[in-house]
C-alpha cells in the first residue's frame, strides 16, 4: 500500500470512494443526509488547497482517503473512507497514522463518527483515541467526538 497527497486528478475517483463508504453508514442511520454524500469534486478541490488530503492505493488504485488540517493545538482528522471491499484490511489505520505523521506539532488529534458507527468507533479507540463527547448534529444523527493525546 502506498500513502500520499491527492491531487485534483484523485478527486472524482476520492468522491466515488467517499459515496460509497458512506452510503454504508447512511444505511444504518435511515438517512442519506450526511454531508460526505452531499459533497461535490469542487468541495473536494476547495479541501486539497486547505487540508492536508492524503489518498491510499493499492497496486495504483486509489482505494481510500483522508483529510486533515491544524485547528489551534488540536489537528482535526476527518472524512476517513474507504472502499467497502478494502475496508477490514488496515488501510484505514494506516491513513490516521499518515494524517498524524503530518501534524507532528498538535498537541491532540481529534475526530468523530456516527454514534451507530460500531466499527469506526471500535477502530479509533485501538488507535488510542478517548470519547469526549456525543453531540446530535444532522437530525437524529448522534455523532460521537474523540481524542487522542499527542505524545511524541
Amino acid at each position: 500500500m502506498k500513502i500520499s497527497k491527492a491531487n485534483k486528478e484523485d478527486l472524482p475517483k476520492i468522491l466515488e470512494i467517499q459515496h460509497a463508504a458512506f452510503n454504508q453508514e447512511a444505511l444504518l442511520y435511515g438517512s442519506r443526509e450526511l454531508p460526505p454524500l452531499m459533497e461535490s469534486v469542487e468541495d473536494l478541490e476547495r479541501d486539497l488547497h486547505t487540508n492536508e488530503f492524503l489518498k491510499a492505493e493499492l497496486e495504483g488504485n486509489i482505494v481510500g482517503s483522508i483529510r486533515a488540517h491544524m485547528d489551534g493545538v488540536s489537528c482535526m482528522i476527518w472524512r476517513l473512507s474507504v472502499s467497502p471491499e478494502h475496508q477490514g484490511k488496515g488501510i484505514g489505520r494506516a491513513l490516521i497514522s499518515e494524517a498524524e505523521k503530518c501534524f507532528p506539532e498538535a498537541e491532540y488529534y481529534d475526530l468523530f463518527t456516527g454514534a451507530k458507527s460500531e466499527s469506526n468507533l471500535h477502530l479509533y479507540n485501538k488507535l488510542g483515541y478517548d470519547l469526549t463527547g456525543v453531540e446530535e448534529r444532522h437530525g437524529p444523527i448522534k455523532f460521537v467526538f474523540m481524542r487522542k493525546v499527542n505524545r511524541p
